[in-house]
């Protein structure tokens, strides 16, 4: 999507790589698929992104789940794009009536700012 502002155009894409581990000529899928998109991303003007762990190892109503594993990125690419801060968010499950836990997703979620000069 692009986002067309007054001194630039704020570009967001949004991508699910694959969660298996299928393989072409010996490679994960996976990988050449997130090697396309920084390729891409970098020829665009450049990646830059955080840390954290961002998936879930356990299922979504595992009130003992936690992030082991990082596969969430946000990059922020362009002159004139300045990134204000980042953080986790729904990041701890929520309680379930009748007991028990559900987390919003099997991923903790990525947010975030972004100030356009």
């Amino acid at each position: 999507m692009r986002l067309r502002g007054a001194g630039t155009d704020l570009v967001v894409i949004a991508t699910h790589l694959t969660n298996t581990d299928a393989r072409r000529r010996g490679r994960l899928v996976r990988t050449l698929q997130a090697r396309e998109l920084s390729a891409w991303a970098r020829a665009a003007g450049g990646a830059v992104s955080g840390s954290g762990l961002t998936a879930l190892t356990g299922t979504v109503t595992d009130p003992a789940d936690r992030a082991e594993e990082r596969i969430d990125y946000i990059f922020v690419l362009g002159p004139g794009m300045d990134v204000t801060g980042a953080r986790a968010f729904l990041d701890r499950p929520f309680p379930r009536e009748g007991g028990g836990v559900l987390w919003a997703s099997d991923h903790v979620g990525v947010l975030a700012g972004v100030r356009v000069r």
